[in-house]
């Protein structure tokens, strides 16, 4: 069964456990999740408000963007655990001989590789969802404030966990090509979330 499957309940119960995965960029990536969750009710909040009329066509191409983000935050919950097993499984191979031990190894730089990229695809996500956010303050129902605010909050949660769970990978990678390439886009888009996140909270304070 997939963990996005699982009730809130048994999913949090395997986070509980003493199995390294699910771990954090599966939370991370949940996080991610229900930030963008928070964007479509927002948006589906002001669609059903004569208020904001003017707004409705915006708001409906930001709510269909969202869902679509939503779906690939869940898609990443089960694929972050996945990279993980792919590592996992690589470690356990052979290493009698020394055959066997370079291919052991080539097999844990690629799963470590994979491991990178899954929480890279966290933060492009979360770019996409502080994005919709900062779309959707242009125009919404004001009444549901906080709510755009709690949806920043985990989407930053969801960037910051993607970003821990590449920098640990890449300190076992030994491609430094592939550390240096991933170094600078993440750190890029760490800092563009990081600006727009307080640029948000900032904005949302201001109709609390």
């Amino acid at each position: 069964m997939k963990l996005v499957d699982l009730t809130l309940k048994d999913f949090t119960s395997e986070l509980a456990s003493s199995s390294p995965a699910p771990g954090g960029g599966s939370a991370a990536a949940l996080s991610g999740s229900i930030g963008v969750s928070l964007v479509s009710m927002v948006g589906t909040l002001t669609l059903g408000s004569k208020k904001y009329a003017q707004h409705h066509d915006a708001t409906q191409g930001l709510i269909d963007q969202a869902d679509a983000s939503r779906l690939e935050f869940l898609r990443i919950v089960d694929a972050d655990t996945e990279s993980f097993n792919i590592v996992s499984d690589a470690f356990k191979l052979p290493k009698e001989t020394p055959e066997d031990k370079a291919a052991r190894s080539v097999a844990i730089q690629a799963g470590l590789k994979q491991c990178t990229l899954t929480p890279y695809q966290i933060l492009e996500q979360a770019l996409v969802g502080m994005k919709l956010i900062e779309a959707m303050l242009e125009g919404f129902n004001t009444s549901a404030s906080s709510d755009l605010g709690v949806a920043a909050l985990h989407l930053h949660t969801a960037a910051y966990g993607g970003w821990y769970n590449i920098l640990i990978n890449l300190s076992s990678i030994k491609d430094q090509a592939f550390v240096d390439d991933y170094t600078t886009k993440g750190t890029y888009l760490l800092e563009t979330i990081d600006t727009l996140h307080q640029q948000i909270l900032d904005k949302v304070a201001s109709y609390l």
